[in-house]
């Protein structure tokens, strides 16, 4: 899984149809304020060339061979874009669209203040450290590891589905493929992880009590806790409790 800001986004894009690079040893990609279509400012005709080439690569590595026996050079390599919004001057969100270089079954664009508990939208710089975004970032990529062998799921499908469901406030049009995936279906996506999750939670006193009640659509809510007293990450980078009753 490879994670890029800026140009670092084009950049992992153009070393995964390197011909150097073995195959499938990136599967993943999420970008922050990447350009993808062609570059923000042309300094010079190559670097034009290179955009070309490189997005003509991924074109074709989605499409089927002549032979149609083996699958896509790209078919399990799933991209998601972040654009920084209408703060961002320096990558608008139309170079940072995927559009016509990914097809919407394996990614989608975006924007920051449409992310899941992001409501800000950010400049180039500040999409690196804005908490709200690192946050959910680092949640959605976690969720991506499969509970039992602790690697990255293999389905292309299920990364999909986790990105969209940890990042999308609203499902977007672009990913109405979803929809023919019955709800059954994309309820075990997680389910079944959910239940090896609660196998290792047994096993393992280092993970949350078992008074913490863990279930498929977790995901989509909060974290319920009977409790007064909260922990809570401070400005400051420490760690303080709280009494509810007492505040």
């Amino acid at each position: 899984m490879l994670v890029g800001h800026s140009m670092g986004g084009f950049v992992a894009r153009a070393a995964l149809v390197h011909p150097g690079l073995r195959k499938s040893a990136v599967e993943t990609i999420l970008t922050l304020s990447s350009p993808h279509q062609y570059p923000p400012v042309a300094l010079q005709p190559s670097l034009g060339h290179f955009f070309s080439h490189v997005n003509e690569e991924w074109r074709n590595g989605y499409k089927k061979g002549v032979s149609h026996t083996s699958s896509p050079k790209l078919s399990n390599v799933v991209v998601v874009s972040i654009s920084g919004g209408i703060h961002d001057y320096q990558i608008r969100s139309r170079l940072a669209a995927l559009d016509g270089i990914v097809p919407s079954t394996h990614g989608f664009m975006v924007g920051s203040s449409s992310v899941k508990n992001v409501w800000l939208s950010m400049e180039h710089q500040s999409i690196l450290w804005c908490n709200q975004l690192a946050v959910q970032v680092a949640h959605t990529l976690l969720s991506m590891i499969d509970p039992v062998d602790r690697q990255p799921f293999l389905s292309s499908q299920k990364r999909v589905f986790v990105f969209a469901k940890m990042l999308q406030s609203v499902v977007p049009q672009s990913l109405s493929w979803m929809n023919h995936v019955s709800g059954s279906q994309s309820s075990n996506f997680l389910a079944s992880d959910t239940r090896e999750a609660g196998e290792l939670q047994r096993n393992d006193t280092l993970f949350c009590p078992p008074s913490v009640l863990w279930t498929s659509d977790g995901l989509e809510k909060d974290l319920h806790i009977q409790s007064n007293l909260v922990t809570v990450l401070a400005m400051d980078g420490r760690r303080r409790w709280l009494d509810i009753k007492k505040l």
